[in-house]
């Protein structure tokens, strides 16, 4: 046998066995170079040994250089959302490497803003990208201005992906609904009663560059806003 024999048979196991130490354990998202990193194994082998473990679905490759283990107890398609960012598993959790976030109907479906569940994870960021359909969800990206790239914290059950506040994710929306295309024209009903802050919608407002926007935005809100006083 080879030496590349050698290394092709070996490193599935050396793999497998990586997922049983603490940092791995309790990750079920995790790109190609962390693998390799822990392992000690260069990127090239350890993506031999990732694809040979997906074939026999131990792992399910999201996109290129990310992996998952759907049947991980803390597994959901958000927390795919910070790999697709540059992320990597660490002693000290993930931490996106781009700035992003869930928000827009995603986010207000997640608060209980909306009943309707969207069906792409809608994901905000700086600058623009494709689309990614994957075998765990579909997820689309939405470019704000960078100082708008703000109002988001840890969600979900394990704070393991970055999600719009209330406030923000309706700021997001109303922003996006009045850009060229006029994306989310279109709200489905909203429950404003809680969660969702006129001073900080206000803040947001505030730091929109464009005059014209900065209107807009301020005329989709006022509706809503007398709404919720109705309630």
């Amino acid at each position: 046998m080879t030496a590349v024999d050698t290394d092709r048979v070996q490193h599935p196991s050396r793999i497998a066995d990586v997922f049983l130490r603490p940092a791995f354990a309790r990750a079920p998202v995790f790109s190609t170079r962390d693998v390799a990193a822990e392992a000690q194994v260069s990127t090239s082998s350890a993506a031999r040994a990732l694809a040979t473990l997906a074939e026999r679905g131990s792992v399910t490759s999201v996109v290129r250089g990310v992996w998952a283990r759907p049947s991980h107890p803390d597994f959901s398609p958000y927390a795919i959302v910070p790999f697709l960012l540059g992320a990597s598993v660490g002693a000290d959790g993930w931490q996106n490497a781009e700035p992003g976030y869930v928000s827009l109907l995603s986010a207000l479906n997640l608060h209980g803003l909306i009943d309707q569940i969207p069906r792409t994870i809608q994901i905000v960021v700086g600058a623009q990208r494709p689309a990614i359909r994957s075998p765990v969800g579909v997820y689309t990206f939405h470019r704000l201005q960078s100082d708008l790239l703000t109002g988001f914290e840890p969600g979900g059950r394990l704070a393991n992906f970055e999600l719009a506040t209330p406030t923000k994710a309706v700021f997001d929306t109303l922003y996006l609904s009045t850009r060229r295309g006029r994306r989310h024209a279109y709200l489905p009903e909203l429950d404003l009663s809680r969660l969702v802050r006129d001073t900080d919608m206000q803040r947001y407002i505030a730091l929109i560059h464009s005059t014209s926007l900065r209107t807009a935005v301020t005329e989709r809100w006022q509706p809503l806003l007398r709404q919720r006083k109705q309630h």
